[in-house]
């Protein structure tokens, strides 16, 4: 009997072991929220055909957008992105974002880079839900001079990219000048609860980049 039960004591022992132990201090990231621009889950990805002119000379290439983690920081939901530029057989670029949505918008949350190292204060980047013709600062390489942007929901056209037609989609303009360069307008497009769509790029009102969604894919956590 005494054997049977020193078994049993053992026993229960593997299999306890065998869990993952969870800290006391452990955080259990928070659900997405509700119609976010660009919502983020495990394993998403936002794939983009993207067409550039530089020096006079166009240039075709891919970009990626996948999330490959979710986890919590004091609260917030964060998302580890690794964007990649690449063409049909050669990576040129890779870096990590963290970024997540607030019921304020889209934030970054830590420098782009492989180790989560998170901001004193987190930086906007795109305000979600807004109203049409709402203007807001968002951040920029200098940080202590963002730039303002508008947001726009009206006259919006039917979005028709590689990976299908989306409508409903509400629109961010970026306007920058710096010293005697052209002017240089950005425009970003998402469909809410379905993310990035389409990016023009204008300098002097020529026409010279686009990144358009090829294919996508929205898991759940």
């Amino acid at each position: 009997m005494k054997k049977i039960l020193l078994f049993s004591a053992l026993l229960l022992a593997l299999i306890v072991s065998c869990h993952k132990p969870v800290k006391p201090d452990d955080e259990k990231p928070p659900d997405e929220i509700a119609n976010a621009i660009w919502p983020f889950h495990e394993n998403s990805f936002w794939e983009f055909d993207v067409w550039e002119v530089v020096s006079g000379e166009d240039f075709d290439y891919f970009e990626k957008y996948h999330v490959e983690e979710i986890f919590a920081d004091s609260g917030k939901r964060v998302a580890k992105i690794k964007f990649t530029k690449y063409t049909e057989d050669t990576t040129f670029a890779e870096f990590t974002f963290w970024w997540g949505n607030k019921a304020e918008g889209l934030f970054e949350f830590a420098p782009f880079g492989d180790v989560f190292s998170a901001f004193d204060e987190q930086r906007l980047l795109f305000k979600f839900p807004a109203t049409d013709m709402d203007s807001f600062q968002t951040y920029s390489w200098d940080f202590t001079n963002p730039y303002t942007m508008l947001f726009f929901d009206i006259g919006i056209p039917t979005m028709v990219v590689p990976a299908g037609s989306f409508e409903g989609c509400v629109g961010y303009q970026l306007h920058r000048q710096v010293g005697h360069e052209p002017p240089v307008d950005n425009y970003y497009y998402f469909k809410p609860d379905t993310g990035y769509i389409r990016y023009e790029k204008y300098e002097a009102g020529s026409l010279v980049k686009t990144r358009s969604l090829k294919t996508l894919a929205i898991t759940g956590d």
